[in-house]
């Protein structure tokens, strides 16, 4: 299974991890989700100022491929 991200597609089979990440520089935050492949590179999707967008990437991502058990 792929995920769009604009131009690029990424295999999510092939990534182990993802996680956000939030950095401050000149006093002004970003935000963004790091991808940890099973090769171990990692990839960061930038969201920049719109922590909202990246949380709601981050929620279809759980939704569509994290296991729920109930």
């Amino acid at each position: 299974m792929f995920i769009k991200l604009g131009d690029k597609r990424i295999n999510i089979s092939l990534v182990k991890e993802y996680r956000p990440i939030g950095k401050t520089h000149l006093s002004v935050e970003y935000f963004s989700v790091e991808l940890v492949f099973l090769n171990n590179e990692k990839e960061e999707i930038h969201f920049f100022d719109k922590e909202e967008e990246r949380n709601n990437f981050l929620k279809s991502l759980d939704d569509k491929f994290l296991y729920k058990d109930q």
